[in-house]
Protein backbone atom coordinates (compact mmCIF):
# COMPACT_ATOMS: atom_id res chain seq x y z
CA UNK A 1 0.00 0.00 0.00
CA UNK A 2 1.55 3.71 -1.08
CA UNK A 3 1.48 6.62 0.86
CA UNK A 4 -1.31 8.23 -0.60
CA UNK A 5 -3.22 5.47 -0.12
CA UNK A 6 -2.07 4.85 3.57
CA UNK A 7 -3.52 8.66 4.04
CA UNK A 8 -6.55 8.22 2.54
CA UNK A 9 -7.60 4.58 4.59
CA UNK A 10 -6.58 7.21 7.95
CA UNK A 11 -8.93 9.63 7.29
CA UNK A 12 -11.95 6.13 8.22
CA UNK A 13 -9.54 4.74 10.29
CA UNK A 14 -10.50 6.33 13.63
CA UNK A 15 -14.71 6.10 12.74
CA UNK A 16 -13.41 2.18 11.86
CA UNK A 17 -11.91 1.50 15.48
CA UNK A 18 -15.03 3.07 17.35
CA UNK A 19 -17.20 1.51 15.63
CA UNK A 20 -15.63 -2.11 15.87
CA UNK A 21 -15.59 -1.68 19.34
CA UNK A 22 -19.49 -1.57 19.05
CA UNK A 23 -19.38 -4.31 16.12
CA UNK A 24 -21.00 -2.20 13.52
CA UNK A 25 -18.81 -2.53 11.29
CA UNK A 26 -17.27 -4.99 8.65
CA UNK A 27 -14.08 -6.40 9.81
CA UNK A 28 -12.09 -4.85 7.52
CA UNK A 29 -13.04 -1.55 6.09
CA UNK A 30 -10.28 -1.58 3.01
CA UNK A 31 -10.33 -5.55 2.25
CA UNK A 32 -13.22 -7.11 0.48
CA UNK A 33 -14.60 -10.16 2.63
CA UNK A 34 -15.11 -13.14 0.15
CA UNK A 35 -14.80 -16.80 0.87
CA UNK A 36 -10.74 -17.01 1.03
CA UNK A 37 -11.70 -15.53 4.22
CA UNK A 38 -10.59 -17.43 7.45
CA UNK A 39 -14.07 -18.90 8.81
CA UNK A 40 -12.10 -18.57 12.12
CA UNK A 41 -12.04 -14.37 11.78
CA UNK A 42 -15.89 -14.75 10.55
CA UNK A 43 -17.08 -16.60 13.54
CA UNK A 44 -15.03 -13.98 15.86
CA UNK A 45 -16.89 -11.02 14.07
CA UNK A 46 -20.62 -12.34 13.65
CA UNK A 47 -19.81 -13.53 17.59
CA UNK A 48 -19.25 -10.28 18.83
CA UNK A 49 -21.64 -8.69 17.01
CA UNK A 50 -24.43 -11.10 17.88
CA UNK A 51 -23.11 -10.51 21.60
CA UNK A 52 -24.23 -6.69 21.11
CA UNK A 53 -27.17 -7.88 19.84
CA UNK A 54 -28.07 -9.99 22.88
CA UNK A 55 -26.52 -7.17 25.35
CA UNK A 56 -29.07 -4.76 23.72
CA UNK A 57 -32.18 -6.61 23.51
CA UNK A 58 -31.93 -7.38 27.55
CA UNK A 59 -32.01 -3.83 27.78
CA UNK A 60 -34.75 -3.08 25.80
CA UNK A 61 -36.75 -6.15 28.00
CA UNK A 62 -35.65 -4.78 31.10
CA UNK A 63 -36.33 -1.13 30.44
CA UNK A 64 -39.86 -2.11 29.20
CA UNK A 65 -40.81 -3.98 32.11
CA UNK A 66 -39.21 -1.21 34.50
CA UNK A 67 -41.10 1.44 32.75
CA UNK A 68 -44.51 -0.30 32.58
CA UNK A 69 -44.61 -1.67 36.16
CA UNK A 70 -43.26 2.19 37.18
CA UNK A 71 -46.14 4.31 34.97
CA UNK A 72 -48.91 2.29 34.40
CA UNK A 73 -50.76 2.91 37.18
CA UNK A 74 -50.20 6.09 37.86
CA UNK A 75 -50.13 7.20 33.76
CA UNK A 76 -51.18 4.75 31.09
CA UNK A 77 -49.88 7.78 28.33
CA UNK A 78 -46.91 8.42 30.06
CA UNK A 79 -45.72 4.90 30.08
CA UNK A 80 -46.80 4.35 26.49
CA UNK A 81 -44.71 7.38 25.46
CA UNK A 82 -41.34 6.15 27.31
CA UNK A 83 -42.02 1.86 26.33
CA UNK A 84 -42.40 3.63 22.07
CA UNK A 85 -39.07 5.69 22.60
CA UNK A 86 -36.88 3.44 24.04
CA UNK A 87 -38.26 0.60 22.49
CA UNK A 88 -37.65 2.30 18.91
CA UNK A 89 -34.17 2.69 19.93
CA UNK A 90 -32.77 -0.42 20.91
CA UNK A 91 -35.02 -2.11 17.71
CA UNK A 92 -32.93 0.28 15.53
CA UNK A 93 -29.67 -0.59 17.08
CA UNK A 94 -30.69 -4.52 17.11
CA UNK A 95 -31.52 -4.20 13.01
CA UNK A 96 -28.23 -1.72 12.71
CA UNK A 97 -26.31 -4.62 14.41
CA UNK A 98 -27.71 -7.18 12.00
CA UNK A 99 -27.33 -5.17 8.86
CA UNK A 100 -23.71 -4.51 9.05
CA UNK A 101 -23.22 -8.51 9.67
CA UNK A 102 -25.08 -8.95 6.19
CA UNK A 103 -23.70 -5.74 4.22
CA UNK A 104 -20.32 -6.20 5.30
CA UNK A 105 -18.70 -6.22 1.73
CA UNK A 106 -20.44 -3.15 1.20
CA UNK A 107 -18.23 -1.16 3.41
CA UNK A 108 -14.83 -1.85 1.60
CA UNK A 109 -16.43 -1.68 -1.69
CA UNK A 110 -17.14 2.35 -0.84
CA UNK A 111 -13.77 2.74 0.25
CA UNK A 112 -12.47 1.34 -2.96
CA UNK A 113 -14.51 3.42 -5.35
CA UNK A 114 -13.84 6.73 -3.59
CA UNK A 115 -10.20 5.94 -3.64
CA UNK A 116 -10.12 4.79 -7.31
CA UNK A 117 -11.64 8.28 -8.41
CA UNK A 118 -9.55 9.90 -6.06
CA UNK A 119 -6.34 8.53 -7.89
CA UNK A 120 -7.54 10.52 -10.55
CA UNK A 121 -9.07 13.91 -8.90
CA UNK A 122 -6.76 14.82 -5.89
CA UNK A 123 -2.78 14.62 -8.35
CA UNK A 124 -4.54 16.80 -10.97
CA UNK A 125 -6.49 19.52 -8.69
CA UNK A 126 -3.77 20.94 -6.56
CA UNK A 127 -6.10 19.66 -3.39
CA UNK A 128 -5.48 17.78 -0.76
CA UNK A 129 -8.94 16.59 1.53
CA UNK A 130 -7.19 14.14 3.52
CA UNK A 131 -6.23 16.16 6.36
CA UNK A 132 -9.29 18.10 6.42
CA UNK A 133 -11.02 14.53 6.33
CA UNK A 134 -9.31 13.32 9.32
CA UNK A 135 -10.08 16.44 11.25
CA UNK A 136 -13.40 16.24 10.37
CA UNK A 137 -13.89 12.46 11.67
CA UNK A 138 -11.85 13.57 15.06
CA UNK A 139 -14.23 16.49 15.81
CA UNK A 140 -17.11 14.38 15.39
CA UNK A 141 -16.26 11.74 17.61
CA UNK A 142 -15.09 14.06 19.88
CA UNK A 143 -18.80 16.03 19.69
CA UNK A 144 -20.25 12.82 19.76
CA UNK A 145 -18.73 11.66 22.67
CA UNK A 146 -19.16 14.48 24.65
CA UNK A 147 -22.66 15.13 24.12
CA UNK A 148 -23.11 11.29 25.51
CA UNK A 149 -21.06 11.95 28.37
CA UNK A 150 -22.98 14.60 29.28
CA UNK A 151 -26.32 13.42 28.78
CA UNK A 152 -25.28 10.10 30.50
CA UNK A 153 -23.76 12.60 33.92
CA UNK A 154 -27.12 14.41 34.01
CA UNK A 155 -29.26 11.37 34.25
CA UNK A 156 -27.11 10.28 37.49
CA UNK A 157 -27.51 13.75 39.04
CA UNK A 158 -30.97 14.18 38.78
CA UNK A 159 -31.42 9.69 39.84
CA UNK A 160 -29.57 10.39 42.68
CA UNK A 161 -26.79 7.72 41.69
CA UNK A 162 -23.58 7.63 44.05
CA UNK A 163 -22.25 4.08 43.49
CA UNK A 164 -20.04 3.14 40.89
CA UNK A 165 -22.44 0.08 39.86
CA UNK A 166 -25.58 2.55 39.49
CA UNK A 167 -23.08 4.63 37.15
CA UNK A 168 -21.97 1.73 34.98
CA UNK A 169 -25.79 0.89 34.41
CA UNK A 170 -26.76 4.30 33.36
CA UNK A 171 -23.73 4.29 31.19
CA UNK A 172 -24.31 1.03 29.85
CA UNK A 173 -28.13 1.68 29.13
CA UNK A 174 -27.00 4.84 27.02
CA UNK A 175 -25.21 2.73 24.86
CA UNK A 176 -27.60 2.20 22.11
CA UNK A 177 -28.32 5.56 21.80
CA UNK A 178 -24.31 6.33 20.87
CA UNK A 179 -24.29 3.32 18.14
CA UNK A 180 -27.72 4.72 16.31
CA UNK A 181 -25.74 8.31 16.49
CA UNK A 182 -22.72 6.36 15.58
CA UNK A 183 -24.19 5.00 12.49
CA UNK A 184 -25.98 8.25 11.12
CA UNK A 185 -22.44 9.70 11.52
CA UNK A 186 -21.13 6.81 9.46
CA UNK A 187 -23.38 7.73 6.75
CA UNK A 188 -22.93 11.56 7.00
CA UNK A 189 -18.95 11.31 6.76
CA UNK A 190 -19.76 8.94 3.09
CA UNK A 191 -22.30 11.59 1.92
CA UNK A 192 -19.56 14.15 2.82
CA UNK A 193 -16.87 12.30 1.16
CA UNK A 194 -18.71 12.73 -1.80
CA UNK A 195 -19.52 16.28 -1.81
CA UNK A 196 -16.25 17.13 -1.49
CA UNK A 197 -15.43 14.91 -4.82
CA UNK A 198 -18.30 16.58 -6.58
CA UNK A 199 -16.21 19.94 -5.94
CA UNK A 200 -13.54 19.10 -7.09
CA UNK A 201 -15.04 17.83 -10.16
CA UNK A 202 -16.72 21.22 -10.70
CA UNK A 203 -13.39 22.90 -9.85
CA UNK A 204 -11.58 20.74 -12.67
CA UNK A 205 -14.74 21.42 -15.34
CA UNK A 206 -14.31 25.20 -14.36
CA UNK A 207 -10.74 25.60 -15.21
CA UNK A 208 -11.33 23.87 -18.37
CA UNK A 209 -13.70 26.09 -19.44
CA UNK A 210 -12.17 29.11 -18.39
CA UNK A 211 -9.03 27.60 -20.25
CA UNK A 212 -11.00 27.53 -23.72
CA UNK A 213 -12.78 30.25 -23.58
CA UNK A 214 -10.93 33.26 -24.87
CA UNK A 215 -8.20 30.87 -26.84
CA UNK A 216 -7.74 30.65 -30.63
CA UNK A 217 -7.21 27.42 -32.62
CA UNK A 218 -4.16 27.48 -34.41
CA UNK A 219 -4.17 25.70 -37.98
CA UNK A 220 -3.69 21.66 -38.03
CA UNK A 221 -0.09 21.88 -38.10
CA UNK A 222 0.41 24.35 -35.14
CA UNK A 223 -1.88 22.42 -32.82
CA UNK A 224 0.09 20.51 -29.93
CA UNK A 225 -2.66 18.46 -27.79
CA UNK A 226 -2.23 19.25 -24.66
CA UNK A 227 -5.02 17.73 -21.54
CA UNK A 228 -6.72 19.91 -19.42
CA UNK A 229 -5.74 17.59 -16.55
CA UNK A 230 -2.16 17.96 -17.25
CA UNK A 231 -2.45 21.87 -17.51
CA UNK A 232 -5.62 23.94 -17.06
CA UNK A 233 -3.64 27.44 -16.45
CA UNK A 234 -2.12 27.40 -19.71
CA UNK A 235 -3.37 30.75 -21.39
CA UNK A 236 -1.48 29.38 -24.83
CA UNK A 237 -3.68 28.32 -28.02
CA UNK A 238 -5.03 25.11 -27.29
CA UNK A 239 -5.86 22.03 -29.34
CA UNK A 240 -9.38 20.46 -29.60
CA UNK A 241 -7.64 17.35 -30.09
CA UNK A 242 -8.20 15.74 -27.27
CA UNK A 243 -10.96 17.86 -25.91
CA UNK A 244 -13.26 15.00 -25.80
CA UNK A 245 -11.10 12.67 -24.16
CA UNK A 246 -10.54 14.84 -21.27
CA UNK A 247 -14.33 15.86 -21.04
CA UNK A 248 -15.01 11.82 -21.00
CA UNK A 249 -12.70 11.35 -18.26
CA UNK A 250 -14.70 13.46 -16.22
CA UNK A 251 -18.03 12.03 -17.04
CA UNK A 252 -16.64 8.52 -15.83
CA UNK A 253 -15.54 9.65 -13.04
CA UNK A 254 -19.19 11.46 -12.21
CA UNK A 255 -20.44 8.12 -13.24
CA UNK A 256 -18.17 6.43 -10.74
CA UNK A 257 -19.52 9.24 -7.78
CA UNK A 258 -22.80 8.05 -8.96
CA UNK A 259 -22.41 4.43 -8.53
CA UNK A 260 -20.75 5.35 -5.30
CA UNK A 261 -23.79 7.03 -4.29
CA UNK A 262 -25.97 4.45 -4.69
CA UNK A 263 -24.16 1.90 -3.00
CA UNK A 264 -24.25 4.24 0.11
CA UNK A 265 -27.80 4.16 -0.11
CA UNK A 266 -28.96 0.84 -0.56
CA UNK A 267 -25.80 -0.24 2.61
CA UNK A 268 -27.72 2.25 4.97
CA UNK A 269 -31.28 2.19 3.46
CA UNK A 270 -33.00 0.37 6.53
CA UNK A 271 -30.55 2.37 9.63
CA UNK A 272 -31.12 5.88 7.93
CA UNK A 273 -35.22 4.53 7.90
CA UNK A 274 -35.05 3.79 11.49
CA UNK A 275 -33.01 6.48 12.52
CA UNK A 276 -35.47 8.93 10.99
CA UNK A 277 -38.42 6.49 12.96
CA UNK A 278 -36.50 6.26 16.25
CA UNK A 279 -36.17 10.58 15.99
CA UNK A 280 -39.94 10.54 15.98
CA UNK A 281 -40.56 8.67 18.69
CA UNK A 282 -37.75 9.11 20.32
CA UNK A 283 -38.14 13.08 20.62
CA UNK A 284 -41.93 12.98 20.72
CA UNK A 285 -41.60 10.99 24.22
CA UNK A 286 -38.64 13.09 25.48
CA UNK A 287 -41.01 16.18 24.52
CA UNK A 288 -43.85 15.04 26.25
CA UNK A 289 -42.19 14.63 29.56
CA UNK A 290 -40.38 18.25 29.26
CA UNK A 291 -43.61 19.64 28.89
CA UNK A 292 -45.74 17.83 31.33
CA UNK A 293 -43.06 18.37 33.88
CA UNK A 294 -42.79 21.95 32.98
CA UNK A 295 -46.75 22.27 33.79
CA UNK A 296 -46.43 20.18 36.96
CA UNK A 297 -43.57 22.37 38.17
CA UNK A 298 -41.17 19.39 39.05
CA UNK A 299 -37.08 20.01 39.07
CA UNK A 300 -36.47 22.25 36.56
CA UNK A 301 -33.26 20.45 35.77
CA UNK A 302 -34.91 17.65 34.98
CA UNK A 303 -37.11 19.62 32.19
CA UNK A 304 -33.89 21.25 31.04
CA UNK A 305 -31.94 17.57 30.29
CA UNK A 306 -35.66 16.57 28.32
CA UNK A 307 -35.04 19.66 26.07
CA UNK A 308 -31.27 19.40 25.24
CA UNK A 309 -32.35 15.42 24.53
CA UNK A 310 -34.60 16.71 21.89
CA UNK A 311 -31.99 19.14 20.59
CA UNK A 312 -29.27 16.56 20.43
CA UNK A 313 -31.25 14.66 18.34
CA UNK A 314 -32.86 16.47 16.16
CA UNK A 315 -29.46 18.41 15.89
CA UNK A 316 -27.89 15.34 14.87
CA UNK A 317 -30.70 14.35 12.27
CA UNK A 318 -30.33 17.82 10.80
CA UNK A 319 -26.48 17.59 10.33
CA UNK A 320 -27.02 14.82 8.03
CA UNK A 321 -29.38 16.03 6.10
CA UNK A 322 -27.41 19.12 5.52
CA UNK A 323 -24.71 17.19 3.88
CA UNK A 324 -27.47 15.13 2.06
CA UNK A 325 -28.70 18.83 0.78
CA UNK A 326 -25.25 20.15 -0.11
CA UNK A 327 -24.47 16.83 -1.97
CA UNK A 328 -27.68 16.80 -4.16
CA UNK A 329 -27.53 20.63 -4.83
CA UNK A 330 -23.42 20.32 -5.95
CA UNK A 331 -24.36 18.92 -9.23
CA UNK A 332 -26.88 21.69 -9.93
CA UNK A 333 -24.27 24.41 -9.33
CA UNK A 334 -21.39 22.27 -11.85
CA UNK A 335 -24.35 22.87 -14.67
CA UNK A 336 -24.79 26.34 -14.01
CA UNK A 337 -21.53 27.29 -13.99
CA UNK A 338 -21.11 25.64 -17.10
CA UNK A 339 -24.20 27.08 -18.72
CA UNK A 340 -22.90 30.47 -17.68
CA UNK A 341 -19.29 30.06 -19.35
CA UNK A 342 -20.44 28.82 -22.84
CA UNK A 343 -22.81 31.06 -23.31
CA UNK A 344 -20.45 33.78 -23.67
CA UNK A 345 -19.31 34.70 -27.24
CA UNK A 346 -16.75 32.80 -29.50
CA UNK A 347 -16.90 29.98 -26.79
CA UNK A 348 -15.81 27.34 -29.08
CA UNK A 349 -18.90 25.18 -29.85
CA UNK A 350 -16.98 21.82 -30.41
CA UNK A 351 -15.98 22.10 -26.36
CA UNK A 352 -19.30 23.03 -25.88
CA UNK A 353 -20.76 19.87 -27.22
CA UNK A 354 -19.21 17.98 -25.09
CA UNK A 355 -19.90 20.20 -21.95
CA UNK A 356 -23.34 19.97 -22.53
CA UNK A 357 -23.14 16.28 -22.94
CA UNK A 358 -21.94 16.14 -19.53
CA UNK A 359 -25.12 18.45 -18.18
CA UNK A 360 -27.10 16.15 -19.76
CA UNK A 361 -25.58 12.98 -17.66
CA UNK A 362 -25.84 15.59 -14.86
CA UNK A 363 -29.64 15.72 -15.15
CA UNK A 364 -30.04 12.11 -15.65
CA UNK A 365 -27.52 10.84 -12.79
CA UNK A 366 -29.36 13.08 -9.76
CA UNK A 367 -27.30 13.11 -6.12
CA UNK A 368 -30.64 12.34 -4.36
CA UNK A 369 -30.56 10.31 -1.37
CA UNK A 370 -33.65 8.53 -1.56
CA UNK A 371 -33.44 5.54 0.79
CA UNK A 372 -36.05 2.77 -0.37
CA UNK A 373 -37.53 5.83 -2.49
CA UNK A 374 -40.00 6.54 0.70
CA UNK A 375 -38.18 10.17 0.66
CA UNK A 376 -35.63 12.33 0.27
CA UNK A 377 -33.46 13.31 2.27
CA UNK A 378 -33.09 17.44 2.03
CA UNK A 379 -33.69 19.92 4.85
CA UNK A 380 -37.46 20.23 3.69
CA UNK A 381 -37.75 17.00 5.38
CA UNK A 382 -36.55 18.22 8.70
CA UNK A 383 -39.15 20.61 8.95
CA UNK A 384 -41.49 17.76 8.22
CA UNK A 385 -40.04 15.85 10.95
CA UNK A 386 -40.15 19.10 13.53
CA UNK A 387 -44.35 19.41 12.02
CA UNK A 388 -44.64 15.56 12.73
CA UNK A 389 -43.20 15.54 16.07
CA UNK A 390 -44.93 18.75 17.61
CA UNK A 391 -48.57 17.12 16.00
CA UNK A 392 -48.00 13.32 18.01
CA UNK A 393 -46.78 15.56 21.36
CA UNK A 394 -50.26 17.72 21.12
CA UNK A 395 -52.15 14.49 20.22
CA UNK A 396 -50.45 13.10 23.65
CA UNK A 397 -51.17 16.01 25.68
CA UNK A 398 -54.85 15.70 24.84
CA UNK A 399 -55.09 12.08 26.15
CA UNK A 400 -53.15 13.30 29.14
CA UNK A 401 -54.62 11.53 32.37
Amino acid sequence: MNTDEETFNTTIKYWYTLSQIFGIIPISPFVKCNKHESYKVKFLYISWTLIWVLFVAVFACYDSFHMISAYVVKSPTHSFSIVMSYCSMYMACIINLINNIVLRNNFPEIMGKLWNVDKILIPRSGISLYHKEIFQSLRDIAVLSAFNIIIVIAICWTCGVKSFTEILFYSAENIPLFMNAIVSLQFKMFVKKLNERLILVKKIVTEYTFCHQEKLIKPRAERKPISFIEDTMDTSAVSIFRQSEDIQLIRDVYISLFKTKTLIVSTYAIPIILQLLTTYTYCVGILYWGICGLFSKTDLLDVIIYFVAVCYTLLLFAYVLLNCDNATEEPGKITRCIQEIIAKPNFPKAVERDLMKFVSQMKDMTFEFQPGGLFTFNLSLLCSTVGVISTYVVILIQFKD
